[in-house]
């Protein structure tokens, strides 16, 4: 294939079902969704990667005033399977990079899956890095919620910001696990609202929610040193605004705190996913063996006190073990369907066990 075949432009109006047609063979049926409803009546310009006549592959890209910084987003990214291969995702990303410098953006940014390994690799390797919360504080202070309200940040749970800059350096955080006693505290307290009325207080919550992620996040900890790999553990930072608005349906919360990731950004979870699948397989069976205990010593005692810790615990095991899919996909139970989908299978029936015994 020479250079002359190939061609990134501007996407031009009638072009919008094509791109997002294209689109649907990258993307979930959700995502897809989404970009029909949500993205393209926004008027978002869109560069496209035409190939031998035929769009290809797309970048929608934003730029939002902070005043006095002016933020260049990454919206969306892809390349269709056909075309994969071949760097065009990668010339996409530099032609978005050009149009944010002619905006005299300073800071340029985008959203990625911690499991969509092409994307973090594509990223990572054009200089992009990852930002936790502190350092966009540090970036844009105040004005970083209003950028996760403009840029539907909001909604990513799972995701974590990539960050470039022509003429800034990195933030330095000296503490980061602040982040994370944050986001328990902040979680329990949603979980405690939703579960209030089976008389379980705070305090005995918090401390249930930081025994469930030891367990989960400690087995997979474990695991991998068993397997000789580093890891890191990756705060997702929008999910206490996530839970925010979920505050509006009663008993509703998602405990999504964050998870375990390889230190290696070069790893494709989805072509390689045997290290992760077996950490996540030793979190999840440790979780469940967990639960069961919490379960049968609530069935033989009927305490109330133990009603909401049990319940808690199960609601912990669904989110890890059991959903799989969009926006729930970032769980452990997803990287253990990827790598072995009958222990994904077992760990519904384990799922549907814990229900019945409590229950029942």
């Amino acid at each position: 294939m020479t250079r002359q075949d190939i061609t990134i432009r501007w996407m031009q109006e009638f072009e919008k079902d094509l791109v997002v047609n294209a689109a649907r063979k990258s993307f979930s049926l959700v995502f897809y969704v989404f970009l029909r409803i949500f993205y393209f009546p926004r008027k978002l310009r869109v560069l496209v990667v035409e190939q031998e006549g035929k769009i290809v592959g797309a970048s929608a890209v934003s730029v939002y005033d902070l005043h006095p910084d002016k933020v260049g987003l990454i919206d969306f990214i892809f390349v269709i399977p056909e075309a994969a291969g071949q760097g065009l995702g990668s010339r996409l990303l530099e032609s978005s990079q050009k149009y944010f410098s002619r905006q005299d953006a300073a800071d340029f940014i985008a959203f990625v899956d911690g499991y969509n390994s092409p994307s973090w690799i594509m990223f990572n390797r054009q200089g992009f890095s990852w930002v936790s919360l502190r350092q966009q504080l540090k970036l844009w202070g105040s004005k970083t919620f209003l950028l996760w309200f403009k840029s539907l940040y909001l909604k990513e749970i799972g995701h974590f910001m990539l960050w470039k800059s022509p003429e800034k350096e990195k933030p330095q955080v000296s503490w980061r696990p602040g982040e994370f006693f944050l986001m328990l505290a902040a979680i329990s307290f949603f979980a405690w609202w939703g579960l209030r009325d089976y008389g379980i207080n705070y305090s005995l919550l918090l401390l249930t929610m930081a025994v469930n992620i030891v367990i989960y996040e400690g087995a997979e900890w474990l695991t991998a040193r068993v397997l000789g790999v580093s890891t890191e553990f990756r705060v997702w930072d929008n999910s206490i605004t996530v839970n925010i608005l979920l505050l509006i349906i009663p008993g509703l919360f998602i405990p999504a705190h964050g998870s375990i990731y390889l230190t290696d950004f070069e790893h494709n979870y989805k072509s390689r996913p045997e290290i992760k699948g077996k950490m996540a397989g030793a979190a999840v069976l440790t979780g469940f063996t967990f639960t069961l205990a919490i379960v049968m010593l609530h069935n033989i005692h009927q305490a109330e006190l133990l009603s909401g810790v049990a319940i808690f615990s199960l609601i912990y095991y669904t989110f890890q073990a059991v959903l799989i899919f969009k926006p729930l996909q970032m769980f452990k139970g997803r990287q253990l369907r990827r790598w072995k989908p009958i222990l994904w299978y077992l760990s519904v029936v384990s799922w549907l066990i814990l229900v019945i015994l409590f229950w029942f």
